[in-house]
């Protein structure tokens, strides 16, 4: 298999898996497997430098399963097309599709993989045990924005001391996902 894979440290508790291509890359590689154990869900971000400018035809295709048939993200182009995304699935294949331009290298792409715990459920066991961020942030802003009279929001009966205490902190981890549903809710 072309390109890498290796555990890179703890975040939170959750652990790292930084993937990255052969550099330079000379024709598309195999698809590779990011798995971080224990996580409901990953959040990818990439190196600053990856981009596939000056060469056409050339993508980086994130897949929830092994067979590449159910696309969670695709990125290509300059390096400020190569956001950061979240896959509501412990396990992505990543197929890089590249045909070489002559005269040209492509450098390659490198992304970090963070797992995260309690974004979503996936089981019965999952409401027991975690809380869902996705799932509370979209409960905060139905009850801020459709449940409650506006009167009764300005009273302040939503946002206490203690939710908006535990707000800012979320807010101060750093990487963390849902952060501009987070800060709106606290608007």
């Amino acid at each position: 298999m072309r390109g890498q894979a290796t555990t890179c440290g703890l975040a939170r508790g959750a652990a790292e898996v930084v993937v990255e291509t052969e550099h330079p890359v000379a024709r598309d590689q195999d698809v590779l497997e990011i798995a971080v154990p224990g996580a409901s869900a990953l959040y990818v971000t990439f190196n600053g430098t990856t981009n596939t400018d000056g060469h056409k035809d050339t993508r980086v295709e994130f897949y929830q399963d092994k067979e590449l048939t159910r696309l969670v993200a695709a990125r290509r182009g300059p390096a400020f097309n190569f956001k950061p995304f979240m896959a509501p699935c412990p396990r992505l294949y990543v197929k890089t599709v590249h045909t070489p331009t002559e005269g040209v290298a492509w450098r390659g792409w490198s992304c970090t993989a963070r797992g995260l715990q309690g974004v979503q459920w996936m089981n019965e066991l999952d409401v027991q045990l975690s809380s869902s961020v996705e799932w509370s942030t979209w409960l905060l802003d139905f009850v801020a924005t459709k449940a409650l009279p506006s009167v009764l929001l300005r009273s302040g009966v939503l946002h206490t001391k203690e939710l908006v205490d535990a707000l800012c902190s979320y807010l101060q981890a750093p990487r963390v996902p849902f952060r501009q549903e987070v800060l709106g809710s606290l608007l």
